[in-house]
């Protein structure tokens, strides 16, 4: 291969930075017309070896290694053309390159806003850019966008960005700090007479803090992930949580999300569709809510893409709606990557308020054949964001064309240079929390409610099956005795409440009380025992799990039965489905007790042939408000399952639960240790791997106590083993050695095994219940 043939080669292969304006690459010569060029080639830096790998089969590890050919095939364009040619294919929805397409070079990255923006133009459902004030759209304008403008350019003016209450702080900041002399002068424009902003307007110290950050970033070149902590955080405090209010107590609040992605159906991944901060709308913290919303709201969490009621599957901002999403930058940073980014990101934030708004609209109308034969739902005219570009503020707006978003740019908010700047962009921040509060929340909350009105509509029939779906199949969680010592895992009172479709509606409780009603457990009555044995049970659809520990074991009653025989009988009565404690496999020595409930609770679980148990390994409680419950879909459809069984090695389920664990700070530090054990390689797994082998040992220790006929007999001389017995002669068992609680004792102490090669140990085994290792989980509501 020529010295030229290699330059070639390497050109067809190199990406190139394609930005217009750079004016270097306007003034290089272009080589690539003339590959024979070997002045060039020569002086060209090496960047591969010197010799390409051989892809001859005589190479020993081709098989191996074998991978595409960089250099392209005949009639193959080179291989930057064919990521372009991969964003144009669909233009039936933005399509981008993979984040490992966009991180191919510093280059290629620094160029890449521009030419999405200019693919996006193109696309039908794409996006257009647009100035604020191009004369050809202002009159085109909404009339509460209009409004919302003129007041935010007051604000950038300076009129009414301050607190009267305020006035005083700034005067006597004035006294000693020039920068704040625009408060003293006459007219006193920037005062507001908003009653909604007393108490809520930063003071001057707080303001000089953030202001000094700002020149610090700034001056020493810090990084965007600075920026973001040290100025534009301590802004979005000021403005959405005053020192004098809580924070669990806003109805609008904002948090940090840069590591939030879009949900594939709203949009691509790509390295631009990220934003910074999001200002979203914490339902729980709105007293309107009721629980037709509820209901509302699990049922669209069912139908949206991964039962997600948003566009991101961001854990923090789930059951949250996010109302204003800001994208920041350096002050070196490009304009053009910031508005690419807040773009993409309300590009899918449209695409999910569309999805609401179809299914607000419903089916089609029953009388007619067309599917647009539906009533018209108003999306909203505008949804507002925010760019930060180091020091300075900028809004802008997105609006809908059909199936194009549109971004106006953009309006200057204020700046961290000066104080005045702060509190001018404090000032439009707290108007724009009005806005999401007032209007967008509104458009929202009735949006997702209406939805289920839609429903009532449907024939009877239909609604019946409908509200079937939204009854709860729960585990019912019994202390047995009642007043037993397992107070501290007590939750049946919390989970034996009427199920909330028995508040939603009329018809919706009759469904309700067709499918259960109130139970009460068999026991001595008490004050005590009355409030805790009597639930909501639906026979067909509940399952039940026994909170029994060995540490309350009492002698068998007047009728013959052990605690643990009595509630199994009692539960097979009212579900299918029973869990119970992993402790009931755990032999323990007490002389007092003298074992005499194990032989009867064995054997009752042996004699349950064909049938499935959950054992619990491990319990955890997950303290939680009940928004996060509902919203989470991991507690019920309705957030009304508040135990739920998860098998042992269902990882990718447990780590749902673990997220959702992390999302408060108010858990135990028991329950934190708990889910350490649940860790793929926590020596709890090895253990509990042996644990089916040491029930099915106890079982088997019940059945020789139980009655055997004459044909078992003989297979009793070989049905035991000693462990670890090099003996042959010795290595078997007389059955008369091995009877009553001293077999439970052996069996536990591991001196003794069942012989699995033994025709009766196989017979008894295959007869025996499926023992299935469960982690409980409990959902303990923390706002009631």
């Amino acid at each position: 291969m020529q010295l030229g043939q290699i330059q070639c080669w390497l050109d067809a292969t190199e990406v190139k930075n394609d930005d217009d304006d750079n004016a270097t690459k306007k003034n290089q010569p272009n080589d690539r017309d003339n590959c024979d060029n070997s002045d060039h080639a020569v002086k060209r830096r090496r960047l591969n070896p010197n010799t390409p790998p051989s892809s001859s089969p005589k190479n020993p590890n081709y098989n191996q290694i074998a991978s595409p050919p960089k250099r392209p095939l005949d009639g193959e364009p080179p291989r930057r053309q064919n990521v372009q040619m991969g964003i144009m294919s669909d233009l039936s929805s933005p399509s981008f390159p993979s984040a490992s397409e966009q991180s191919t070079s510093s280059s290629r990255r620094t160029s890449s806003p521009k030419k999405h923006l200019r693919i996006l133009a193109h696309n039908p459902r794409g996006l257009d850019v647009r100035d604020m004030y191009d004369v050809k759209y202002i009159k085109a304008r909404p009339q509460i966008l209009r409004m919302l403008l003129l007041d935010i350019e007051a604000f950038s003016d300076g009129q009414g960005i301050v607190a009267k209450d305020a006035q005083d702080a700034l005067a006597k900041a004035a006294d000693t700090d020039d920068m704040f002399t625009w408060a003293l002068r006459a007219g006193a424009v920037n005062l507001s007479d908003n009653k909604e902003l007393l108490g809520r307007t930063p003071p001057p110290s707080a303001v000089r803090k953030v202001m000094k950050a700002a020149c610090q970033c700034n001056t020493r070149r810090h990084p965007e992930a600075n920026w973001n902590l040290e100025v534009h955080q301590r802004i979005l405090d000021m403005a959405f949580r005053p020192q004098k209010e809580t924070d669990f107590e806003n109805l609008i609040d904002f948090m940090g999300c840069t590591t939030a992605s879009i949900i594939r159906e709203y949009g691509n991944s790509t390295p631009f569709n990220k934003v910074d901060f999001c200002i979203y709308v914490e339902p729980e913290n709105d007293p309107s809510i009721s629980p037709a919303f509820q209901i509302a709201a699990s049922f669209v969490r069912r139908i949206m893409p991964q039962e997600v009621l948003g566009f991101t599957d961001f854990p923090p901002l789930d059951g949250r709606f996010i109302t204003l999403s800001i994208a920041t930058m350096k002050p070196s940073d490009h304009f053009d990557a910031a508005e690419l980014q807040l773009a993409i990101w309300d590009m899918a934030r449209w695409a999910f308020l569309r999805r609401l708004a179809e299914l607000r609209s419903g089916p089609p109308n029953a009388t007619g054949a067309d599917a647009n034969d539906r009533p018209e739902v108003k999306l909203p005219e505008f949804l507002p964001g925010i760019i930060v570009q180091g020091h300075d503020w900028y809004l802008v707006i997105t609006t809908m064309e059909g199936d194009k978003t549109v971004l106006w740019e953009h309006v200057a908010i204020g700046s961290t240079r000066k104080p005045r700047g702060v509190y001018q962009i404090v000032r439009t921040l707290q108007y724009l929390e009005k806005w999401a509060r007032e209007v967008h929340w509104p458009w929202l909350r009735e949006m997702v409610k209406g939805i289920a009105e839609v429903y009532t509509g449907l024939p009877p029939e239909i609604r019946d099956e409908i509200w079937q779906l939204c009854l709860p199949r729960r585990v019912l969680e019994i202390d047995y005795p009642v007043l037993g010592p397992a107070w501290s895992e007590y939750a049946t009172w919390q989970n034996g409440r009427p199920p909330v479709l028995t508040r939603v509606c009329r018809e919706a409780r009759r469904v309700a009380q067709r499918h259960g009603g109130f139970y009460r457990l068999p026991v001595t009555p008490s004050p005590l025992a009355e409030a805790r044995t009597r639930f909501w049970h639906q026979l067909k659809l509940d399952s039940v799990h026994l909170n029994l520990h060995t540490t309350f074991s009492p002698s068998p009653g007047s009728d013959g039965l052990t605690p643990l025989s009595r509630a199994l009988g009692n539960c097979w009565n009212m579900a299918d489905s029973l869990s119970f404690t992993r402790e009931l496999f755990h032999y323990y020595e007490d002389p007092d007790l003298e074992n005499l409930h194990k032989v009867a609770d064995y054997a009752t679980l042996a004699a349950r042939t064909g049938e499935s148990f959950r054992v619990v390994f491990v319990g955890i409680s997950i303290h939680l408000t009940t928004a996060q419950v509902t919203s989470s879909g991991l507690f019920g459809h309705l957030g009304d399952e508040l135990i739920q069984r998860v098998d042992l090695d269902a990882f990718d389920v447990l780590k749902k639960y673990h997220r959702l664990f992390c999302l408060s700070q108010t858990q135990f530090e028991d329950d934190r240790a708990r889910f350490a054990l649940l860790s793929p390689s926590s020596p709890f797994r090895k253990s509990h791997r042996k644990w089916m082998r040491r029930a099915q040992s106890m079982l088997l220790a019940s059945a020789c106590n139980g009655p055997i006929s004459a044909q078992e007999a003989p297979y009793l001389d070989t049905f035991w083993m000693r462990a670890c017995c090099a003996e042959p002669w010795d290595r078997y068992v007389e059955p008369h050695d091995f009877l009553g609680s001293q077999l439970y004792a052996a069996i536990s102490s591991g001196c003794f095994v069942p012989n699995y090669d033994n025709a009766l140990v196989k017979r008894w085994i295959a007869g025996f219940p499926t023992l299935v290792p469960t982690v409980l989980f409990r959902a303990c509501i923390t706002d009631e």
